[in-house]
């Protein structure tokens, strides 16, 4: 028996992939029911203007209620290993230079048993990026036979 990865994975585009300039952008809400493990994609496209003082920074939202109206910032330590599109630590979650352009951001998470998620990216300064946001919904309960 093996564990099947491809029917055990549900995707849900939090943020469609578009090019973002404004303060904020609130991700569409992503319900988590029957997820063990939830995980953030983040395809980034391209990086017109980012530095260390114009960029995103990325987070996640979580709360009971289905519209989030009692939405709250994750705590830090419920981000798991956010990494670059090199494989290296992503720990400021932050989107904010041109050689970022063309990769895959990512980082786990843990809900704190809340039932819905949302991601949003907050400007800082003037940052100009074209990326999307993706949660992952994962369930590794069943095993199926394999070859």
């Amino acid at each position: 028996m093996s564990k099947d990865l491809q029917h055990n994975i549900t995707e849900k585009y939090s943020i469609l992939i578009d090019q973002y300039t404004d303060d904020k952008t609130d991700g569409t809400i992503v319900d988590l029911a029957g997820a063990e493990a939830c995980r953030v994609l983040i395809p980034v496209a391209a990086v017109g203007a980012g530095d260390s003082s114009n960029y995103f920074t990325i987070k996640v939202e979580v709360g009971d209620n289905a519209d989030l109206s009692d939405a709250a910032d994750l705590a830090a330590t419920d981000y798991i290993e956010p990494v670059n599109g090199a494989g290296e630590a992503w720990a400021n979650r932050r989107i904010n230079a041109t050689a970022m352009a063309n990769t895959l951001l990512s980082f786990g998470f843990l809900s704190q048993g809340k039932r819905y998620a949302r991601v949003v990216a907050v400007e800082t300064s003037t940052a100009d990026a074209t990326f999307g946001a993706i949660i992952q919904k994962g369930t590794l309960r069943n095993t199926v036979s394999g070859s």
